[in-house]
């Protein structure tokens, strides 16, 4: 198959038109997702729903309004109207859909008034982050689930996705763009709305197709930066045996392939609290995550045989490098992979330098004897993620992606070495709940943000969310079934940064009183 965009193409069930290859990053997201290295990524965001639209008897009404919107916001991002073929090759395709069959990747959940609403819908979004998707050649990347009591005030809206077609970011400017039409349904998209019944017709765009990262931006290495990337991937296995804390770890496993997920909710008067604690220490809301996950780990593993060493990463969006405009279109509103990742590494010298000092534990107080750590930690990291800001598109990472000709061949070689990374840090901050709406108005009252465990890269993932002015949630997963020490680990990792969040905010280690994610 041609590689040229725009080429046509007869497939059948697709439109015969393929828009693009694959561009880097996406063929690494393939590839880790045809190996089932990782599945799916879930935004959720409660939507307080207008009066007249909440009783049981307008329920039908609710959900061609949901719809609708839905089909508006499609319409705005191209990768949203995409299916995926040769996806298990060294060169997968983008190509362009007909349509899209609303009724094949939308559910809806109606949790009975006896059941325990919070419960149900955890339930439900447990089984979305390991489900995979259904007929990726002539179905988009993406599903969509809507839960609610029965005639309640709001419904909580599930945006399921498959990380080949966006990133963390995408998935919110998914939720902004669909507030934005549910609250002014009068707004035009960039194209008409062709919706029969709930098949929305898509007809062929003129307009340019979203490009990949690396033809948005001008990547570049330095030689030392490349010599070292090289040396850190190809050196002999003799002279990368895995540290101390690595074989706790274990060696990667291709199964099993679910998720262990648990979160914490953090309402908005403590999380206006933190984020003032943040900004006194010197640190933001994503550097303190890293700190209080090192704290975590090092005080798991510290009364353990040998001397720890710990390794995370940040999740940074690349979109504030980009243009105001590329090809017409605004590139910091773009569904789109557009991210990339600042490596925080703590060698067994930087974990007894940075925890030398530390006092004595007071059993009352739980770890928060390790305050110093978690600060000093979130302004080491910050400053990592400083200096990758500092360089823009040079020397990142993304500059070398290019080079690897066949990512499934280099995740399965990957997967044969010791886990580096112990954890991974990904926050969207906050997201304006109320955008432009009126009083009684549509508006977005609580916002999460799930990852499916990564089988290939970071042990445990943490990702934040939240809502301008209110709650903050925190999810945090990794893979099912690795060891004992894992799962404890994973376990109190959770209890320790709700312990961590309280004692931020209000000087009170308590590892209880969090809030349930999905309450009513």
């Amino acid at each position: 198959m041609a590689a040229v965009d725009g080429t046509k193409k007869t497939h059948k069930g697709a439109s015969p038109m393929v828009v693009r290859p694959l561009g880097h990053m996406e063929r690494y997201m393939a590839a880790l997702y045809t190996l089932k290295a990782m599945c799916a990524t879930v935004i959720s965001c409660r939507y307080v729903v207008p009066q007249e639209l909440r009783p049981a008897s307008e329920h039908s009404a609710l959900q061609q309004t949901i719809i609708r919107a839905v089909a508006q916001t499609t319409l705005n991002h191209p990768l949203m109207q995409v299916g995926i073929i040769k996806e298990s090759t060294k060169q997968p395709y983008w190509v362009r859909l007909d349509s899209i069959d609303f009724d094949k990747i939308t559910e809806w959940h109606t949790v009975p008034a006896e059941q325990d609403y919070a419960t149900a819908v955890e339930d439900v979004l447990n089984e979305q982050i390991d489900r995979r998707f259904e007929e990726r050649e002539t179905r988009p990347g993406w599903r969509l689930v809507v839960t609610r009591t029965q005639g309640g005030d709001f419904v909580d809206v599930m945006w399921a996705f498959n990380h080949t077609i966006a990133d963390g970011m995408s998935a919110k400017i998914f939720h902004e763009d669909l507030l934005s039409f549910l609250d002014d349904p009068t707004q035009k998209p960039d194209r008409p709305v062709n919706l029969h019944g709930n098949v929305l017709l898509l007809g062929q765009s003129t307009g340019p197709f979203t490009p990949p990262q690396n033809k948005l931006a001008n990547f570049s290495s330095s030689p030392g930066f490349a010599i070292q990337s090289a040396w850190d991937e190809l050196k002999p296995s003799f002279m990368s045996k895995p540290t101390y804390t690595q074989k706790q770890w274990g060696p990667f496993q291709t199964s099993p392939t679910t998720t262990n997920r648990t979160s914490i909710l953090i309402d908005a008067d403590k999380s206006k609290r933190i984020v003032a604690a943040c900004r006194k220490n010197g640190a933001t809301v994503t550097s303190m995550l890293n700190g209080i996950v090192f704290a975590s780990l090092y005080h798991e593993l510290k009364d353990m045989d040998g001397q720890p060493s710990l390794s995370g990463s940040t999740a940074v969006d690349q979109r504030r490098f980009l243009g105001s405009s590329v090809n017409g279109v605004d590139p910091k509103r773009m569904v789109n992979n557009l991210v990339t990742m600042v490596a925080h590494d703590f060698t067994e010298e930087d974990v007894l330098r940075i925890t030398k000092n530390i006092g004595t534990q007071d059993p009352s107080q739980g770890l928060a004897y390790l305050e110093p750590v978690v600060w000093e930690v979130a302004g080491l990291t910050r400053g990592h993620v400083q200096e990758r800001l500092d360089k823009g598109f040079k020397d990142d990472i993304m500059s070398l992606m290019g080079l690897v000709g066949d990512w499934r061949s280099e995740v399965t070689r990957s997967m044969k070495k010791p886990r580096r990374e112990s954890w991974q840090v990904t926050n969207l901050g906050v997201i304006d709940g109320h955008g432009g709406s009126a009083e009684g108005g549509w508006h977005i009252s609580r916002a999460m943000f799930s990852l499916s465990a990564e089988l290939c890269r970071s042990l445990f993932i943490l990702s934040c969310f939240g809502v301008k002015g209110g709650e903050i949630s925190v999810d945090i997963t990794w893979q099912d079934g690795l060891n004992e020490l894992v799962q404890r680990v994973g376990e109190r990792l959770t209890t320790d940064t709700l312990g961590w969040c309280n004692w931020l905010a209000d000087g009170e280690w308590k590892e209880d009183g969090g809030l349930k994610l999905f309450r009513p």
